[in-house]
C-alpha cells in the first residue's frame, strides 16, 4: 500500500537530503519543472501528482538509489513481488504484453 501523504513527504525528504543535490536539480532530473519536488514536500501547497515510475527512473539515476527501492518506499510496491514477477519473465525472454 502506498504511504499516506505525510509519510510520503518524510521518505521523499530523506531521499533528497541524502542525495546531496538540490530540489531543483532532482526535479529536473525527473523530467519535471524546477518547483515540482518543493511543491510535493510542502504540505501547505496545493497537491501535486506523485512521481510516476518514469519520474523515479530519473530520480534513481540522479541519486544512485535503485529504482526497486524507490518503488518500494514511495509507492509501497513490495520488492519481493517485483522479484517474483521479474524472475520468470527473464527465463521466458518476453512478457505477455508484447
Amino acid at each position: 500500500m502506498a504511504p499516506d501523504d505525510e509519510t510520503f513527504r518524510l521518505l521523499l525528504r530523506e531521499i533528497v537530503d541524502g542525495s546531496g543535490r538540490s530540489l531543483r536539480q532532482l526535479s529536473l532530473a525527473m523530467g519535471r519543472d524546477v518547483g515540482y519536488l518543493a511543491a510535493l514536500l510542502d504540505p501547505n501547497r496545493p497537491s501535486r501528482a506523485r512521481p510516476t515510475p518514469t519520474d523515479l527512473v530519473g530520480l534513481s539515476d540522479a541519486t544512485g538509489i535503485a529504482l526497486v527501492e524507490l518503488l518500494e518506499q514511495l509507492w509501497g510496491i513490495d520488492r519481493a513481488r517485483l522479484e517474483r514477477e521479474l524472475h520468470p519473465a527473464s527465463r521466458r525472454g518476453r512478457s505477455r504484453l508484447g
